[in-house]
């Protein structure tokens, strides 16, 4: 398979359906329920690829974040959701570990540094986690 980011965000959107979460392409307004979402973030250098005279490495930048609506959010956090949250997030980045490379459509693939947090809208919550990757090109 040929590099190519349409193909590395075919895999991403495979790797991202965990479960019972429901995968959308770009950042969602407002989740219904649960969603995994990707969505891009610009280009950006890469480092990690030497740059020769023929290959020029660069890199995209996607965020990945999965979403759980949680409705109110006044009671005591459910240790359920907080288990939940992080084996979904765990899950993930062991598949990304596993396929670095997209199913060969990328030549590398970033895991950047997320994080875990809650997203208010309209008096509804969401308990959210966010997972960076930047992937590679020559």
């Amino acid at each position: 398979m040929a590099l190519s980011f349409s193909a590395a965000i075919t895999r991403l959107e495979t790797l991202l359906a965990i479960d019972d979460f429901t995968v959308w392409a770009g950042e969602p307004a407002i989740p219904a329920k649960k969603v995994a979402a990707w969505w891009y973030t610009g280009p950006s250098e890469n480092s990690l690829i030497a740059e020769t005279l023929t290959d020029h490495p660069y890199a995209e930048r996607i965020t990945c974040r999965f979403y759980w609506s949680v409705g109110q959010r006044g009671k005591a956090p459910s240790r359920a959701l907080e288990l939940d949250v992080q084996s979904v997030t765990r899950t993930f980045i062991a598949s990304l570990e596993a396929d670095r490379d997209l199913a060969a459509s990328v030549e590398i693939l970033t895991i950047e540094d997320g994080d875990t947090g809650w997203l208010a809208v309209d008096n509804a919550w969401w308990r959210i986690s966010t997972i960076p990757l930047a992937i590679g090109f020559t």
